[in-house]
């Protein structure tokens, strides 16, 4: 250094820590451009998990407005199971576009729909057919049969932990169904909850 021209020393004492301080701006303009990304993807979480919300919300008015309508026999009584059919797949539907990044939850969203489907071919549809046959009758023990299997609860149930299952592959969830006589009952525990 002390060869060195004063000149060159005098460039050299600017030059290195103006070569630090460019390199630490490049390395905070990184970690801003990862964390925007982790912000975004953040965002995107929240969004799925709202809606996967709103379709189990809706799926449960598809639910209580079947057992209404079994209990009142009344066609207004339908009014929550008709809105929420509606909402429960268009929600579905919507939710598959926001995650086609992720095709297994787009899978899983499918198989979220089918069961639900299945349900309503299986449980739902058939029951209401009752009750219309049965109308007003004394005959009503049949259908307090057919409500007090809860057929509908086990597969709302699956249909619930599918659809919270979809979201996060990280949220172990296990399933005890144990089974008596008459009326499956179902254990739904959650652990380790990720997010």
């Amino acid at each position: 250094m002390r060869n060195l021209k004063t000149k060159i020393k005098i460039l050299l004492g600017f030059a290195v820590p103006l070569a630090f301080l460019v390199g630490l701006g490049a390395i905070s303009l990184f970690n801003l451009g990862s964390v925007s990304q982790t912000a975004n993807w953040v965002d995107h979480t929240r969004v799925v998990l709202a809606s996967a919300t709103k379709i189990i919300g809706s799926a449960v008015d598809i639910e209580t407005g079947m057992r209404g309508y079994l209990l009142a026999g009344k066609e207004d009584f339908l009014d929550p199971y008709n809105q929420g059919e509606k909402t429960t797949y268009a929600g579905i539907e919507a939710l598959q576009e926001v995650v086609n990044d992720n095709p297994a939850q787009v899978e899983r969203l499918g198989e979220a729909a089918k069961i639900l489907h299945d349900w309503q071919a299986d449980v739902t549809e058939p029951a209401i057919a009752l009750r219309r046959e049965i109308g007003d009758a004394k005959t009503m023990n049949d259908m307090a049969d057919l409500v007090g299997e809860a057929r509908g609860k086990v597969v709302s149930t699956n249909f619930g932990v599918r659809s919270a299952s979809s979201f996060s592959e990280k949220r172990p969830c296990w399933i005890n169904v144990a089974r008596n006589s008459r009326r499956p009952r179902v254990l739904l525990s959650m652990t380790s909850i990720f997010l």
